[in-house]
């Protein structure tokens, strides 16, 4: 739940996809066509998802407040609490001052050296972040103030050669930091429960011949979630921090983003081969559904609905109950950003075109029921998940600008 250079993990999901998106630049964005007289008030009117925006439509979207910063490079993660925006990006984790216009609080640049970060950082209710590097390849944490708290940088337990871009998960009430790793140099994953208050380790588990690219998660009743890679199978294993033995729990195509645990109690992770699974807590399949691109981010679920991004394809739902797939929003330019939801229901992903479907730039939207609402239009693409936080729709490009955008 994200970015384009550094992480073992997620460069190895870019490689993989590299081919096909050579192909799709030379493709637009499948989006339904609407001339500037017919954009109303309230924006762009309903599309069919068949063919692109043409130049010069007028976003409808509110514009809150835009800052450009350099020193970014990249955005790959949002995260926020309170006041206080976290982004991830190439040179380090950077904190800002959410209100009318954004305001830089303080840098952390990865115990002094700006290495990228891949993930958004996770956060507890006091603010204090956990984050991997892409470089260094590490965990550490920080307060609300940018101040280190701990650091695992390779001197103690922790097999900082491992690590990989994935998303730390809080768990046990915050008391403990979990966190999965690529294959080491003798193809083994790892799997570490740390101490949230000091960064000692708690336990630690093997995954002989695995690796984890990105795909953790954790329930609200302590069950953790780690999709595998092991031969070219995808492997969901179980475990909990009192119970830290990993259980295999179901088999698919290769795991490469994490899934979340539904309201009713089934757990959603999208493969490699396009296909979105629920799977019960014994293993078993709830039922499955065919996603027309490749699942690179975590699935999220609003009103009864589950909603994905498929890399190259757009966005896809599937009724929560099994029923079948809702709507579809189609456009080949979404890459690597997942969807995230607002309490109305609208949806919101990231491009990496346009949004008439060009090369150039970059374009966020907003859908409702498989119909654009509007398309707001980015300087650089758009690859990391926007972030919806008090009523705002946070953005970041590529370039380092960062937009906050009025939620319907």
């Amino acid at each position: 739940m994200h970015g384009t250079r550094g992480g073992h993990g997620l460069r190895s999901a870019r490689a993989a996809l590299g081919a096909a998106l050579l192909f799709v630049g030379a493709c637009t964005a499948q989006i339904g066509q609407v001339t500037p007289s017919e954009a109303g008030p309230e924006g762009p009117p309903p599309t069919d998802g068949s063919t692109p925006i043409p130049d010069g439509l007028t976003s409808k979207a509110e514009l809150l407040w835009k800052s450009s910063q350099s020193h970014l490079s990249q955005v790959h993660g949002l995260a926020a609490v309170g006041t206080t925006l976290y982004v991830s990006a190439d040179t380090g984790l950077y904190l800002y001052v959410l209100g009318s216009t954004l305001q830089t609080r303080c840098s952390a640049q990865s115990g002094g050296t700006a290495t990228p970060i891949m993930a958004p950082a996770t956060l507890d209710s006091s603010g204090n972040a956990y984050f991997a590097r892409a470089a260094q390849q590490c965990l550490s944490s920080i307060d609300s103030g940018c101040n280190p708290r701990w650091n695992i940088n390779g001197l103690y337990y922790f097999d900082c050669k491992a690590a990989s871009d994935t998303q730390p998960v809080l768990v046990s009430g915050g008391s403990q930091v979990v966190v999965a790793t690529a294959s080491d140099g003798s193809s083994n994953a790892h799997i570490w429960g740390v101490s949230a208050a000091d960064g000692s380790e708690a336990w630690h588990e093997t995954l002989a011949s695995h690796s984890v690219t990105r795909s953790l998660a954790a329930a609200p009743d302590d069950t953790i979630y780690v999709g595998t890679i092991s031969g070219g199978i995808g492997i969901l294993y179980t475990l909990s921090p009192t119970a830290t033995t990993p259980t295999e729990l179901f088999k698919a195509a290769e795991f490469h983003a994490p899934g979340l645990v539904t309201t009713g109690g089934a757990f959603v992770i999208g493969d490699w081969n396009k296909n979105l699974h629920a799977v019960s807590s014994s293993g078993t399949s709830v039922w499955k559904g065919s996603v027309g691109g490749r699942v690179v981010s975590a699935p999220v679920e609003s009103g009864g609905v589950v909603l994905v991004a498929g890399s190259l394809f757009g966005i896809y739902t599937h009724d929560v109950q099994g029923s079948g797939s809702l709507w579809t929003f189609k456009n080949t330019k979404i890459h690597f950003s997942g969807v995230a939801v607002d309490a109305s229901g609208t949806a919101y992903v990231g491009s990496a075109g346009d949004c008439a479907g060009g090369s150039s730039g970059g374009c966020v939207f907003a859908v409702k029921g498989g119909q654009m609402v509007w398309a707001y239009e980015t300087e650089r693409p758009v690859e990391a998940t926007p972030l919806v936080h008090d009523g705002v729709v946070i953005v970041g490009d590529e370039g380092g600008s960062l937009y906050g955008l009025k939620a319907q």
